[in-house]
């Protein structure tokens, strides 16, 4: 018998390149017995439970790897696992993290449109976003697909 491991990497949601529906049909092709979840191994949630709110929230962009998880456990079985660190999401909270984000990123927005902001900070904050925008999981126009993301570099 030949077990065979997959790693398949993708972006949170929809993309111009990527579709969550692209996820699903390699689901479908690769027929896996486990699922490893971006999921903290300490969750207090059951895991599908976990998974609808993760396509809830994301559903905006297509419901996420969630979505397409959800969509494949459907019709087929597979145990969904959790991978992520312990103590994620206690941290997460406990730092107000996402809040700390937002008002950052709110901040520095506000900041760097005005005319008197510093000019050779004001271009190094429009590279770091430019690359958030090309790299970033909030991304919407990279155009790469899911064989280009999982392709050697």
């Amino acid at each position: 018998m030949n077990n065979r491991i997959y790693i398949i990497g993708t972006c949170h949601g929809n993309t111009a390149g990527f579709k969550v529906d692209d996820l699903y049909k390699q689901l479908l092709e690769i027929k896996p017995d486990a699922i490893l979840d971006e999921s903290p191994i300490d969750n207090k949630w059951p895991m599908m439970d976990w998974l609808k709110g993760c396509a809830d929230y994301s559903k905006k962009r297509g419901g996420g790897e969630a979505a397409a998880v959800l969509k494949y456990l459907e019709d087929h079985h597979a145990e969904v696992l959790p991978y992520d660190i312990k103590g994620r999401n206690d941290y997460f909270i406990k730092m107000k993290f996402f809040e700390k984000e937002q008002a950052f990123n709110t901040a520095c927005s506000a900041y760097f449109k005005q005319p008197s902001a510093n000019p050779t900070a004001s271009y190094l904050f429009g590279l770091i976003e430019g690359m958030g925008r090309r790299f970033g999981f909030h991304e919407t126009k990279d155009k790469r697909t899911i064989f280009d993301i999982n392709s050697p570099l």
